[in-house]
């Protein structure tokens, strides 16, 4: 490894694999939408209004009560009167939710579920940076709970699956009755990481495992519903699949019960820290080579078992893929860089060959590949 450092100050561009520019490399499958259109300003003037029973409130009181409003609440509440529209417009939390996060709340409008979170929940979350189920840094949001996570948590953990509520039915004895108790989230059409066939118009997804746990309370315990999944399940097939159903608890090996279905439940979400900087992921292309060499068979044994034993998977394939798919904040990406063999790697390949040359990502990945041990 170099003994020098880089920059912090002068990151060089061609470390970052740009997730939103270079879509088909690596890094695609969650919900993407244009930017909001911008509602008109109100140009009434300034008139006497009131709120009601409300406008007996202290403003402070009246600030508390919409940030636990939901964003359609919220713009009801708007409409309301001039004066309401003045609290709205006021409202910190609301406010910063719509300068940071626009295309969030359009994505939420898209799919049905405006009305699901409060101001409070979606800002909390605004202001953290840890995944929900990990240490990384989480730049996504998973639209039915409303929880940060990284893109590896999205493909291995059962919690943060979806199923058709055709399927829930099917695989954890839910009532069609039962179901629509639970939120369902509106497909909206669009290319996702994982081939599959069109889904039919105006499909709708659930949170298999809020439907797991709605099964559980209808069938009285976890026992209760593994014995009616094998009394409706004599297929063996049909069984295991079921069981895959009811397990949210444990980490999955790789994408396999999400499957067709992934990418259409989570949207990248920024997040602003305490001290009011914005975040919104920077990925490390060095880890790209990195998975590359040891895909190619040309990453040395101890490199890689040294990788792995760092990470929470502790087989080579998952533990280098996750670090390809690992996103950094802009301190944590300076410190990341100085110690990935990959971006050494690529950097040297910017000393020796013409940057038209390597604009080619095949022919960079493939020189980088090939290159010998960094300078």
């Amino acid at each position: 490894m170099p003994t020098q450092r880089f920059d912090p100050q002068a990151v060089p561009g061609y470390l970052l694999n740009d997730v939103d520019e270079n879509e088909t490399h690596w890094l695609k499958g969650w919900i993407k939408v244009g930017p909001p259109s911008r509602p008109p300003a109100s140009r009434l003037a300034s008139r006497e209004s009131s709120l009601g029973v409300l406008g007996d409130l202290p403003p402070e009181i009246i600030y508390m009560i919409l940030d636990m409003l939901d964003i359609s609440s919220i713009r009801c509440f708007k409409r309301v009167s001039f004066l309401g529209s003045g609290f709205v417009q006021r409202a910190d939390s609301y406010q910063m939710l719509l300068l940071v996060a626009p295309k969030v709340i359009l994505v939420l409008e898209k799919t049905g579920l405006l009305g699901l979170h409060s101001i409070n929940d979606l800002y909390a979350t605004l202001r953290i940076q840890r995944c929900a189920y990990c240490d990384d840094f989480g730049p996504f949001l998973f639209l039915l709970t409303c929880e940060r996570c990284c893109y590896t948590c999205l493909t291995r953990v059962p919690a943060l699956y979806t199923c058709r509520p055709c399927e829930a039915m099917k695989y954890l004895a839910l009532t069609e009755e039962s179901i629509r108790q639970l939120p369902a989230l509106r497909v909206i059409p669009g290319e996702y990481s994982i081939d599959f066939d069109d889904l039919p118009e105006g499909t709708r997804l659930v949170s298999l495992k809020a439907a797991r746990e709605l099964a559980v309370r209808m069938h009285g315990s976890a026992d209760n519903l593994r014995l009616e999944l094998r009394r409706r399940h004599e297929d063996e097939h049909d069984f295991r699949t079921a069981l895959q159903h009811e397990n949210t608890q444990e980490y999955c090996p790789g994408i396999s019960l999400q499957g067709r279905l992934f990418g259409m439940d989570f949207v990248k979400f920024p997040s602003v820290s305490a001290q009011g900087k914005i975040e919104h992921g920077l990925w490390c292309y060095g880890c790209v080579i990195t998975y590359l060499r040891w895909w190619m068979k040309r990453l040395y044994n101890e490199d890689a078992h040294a990788l792995v034993l760092k990470h929470r998977y502790r087989q080579a394939d998952h533990s280098l893929i996750s670090l390809a798919w690992q996103a950094h904040t802009v301190a944590s990406f300076t410190e990341h860089i100085n110690v990935c063999d990959g971006a050494w790697r690529i950097h040297s390949m910017y000393q020796i060959y013409d940057e038209e040359v390597l604009a080619d990502y095949s022919v960079l990945e493939g020189r980088a590949i090939m290159y010998g041990e960094c300078c």
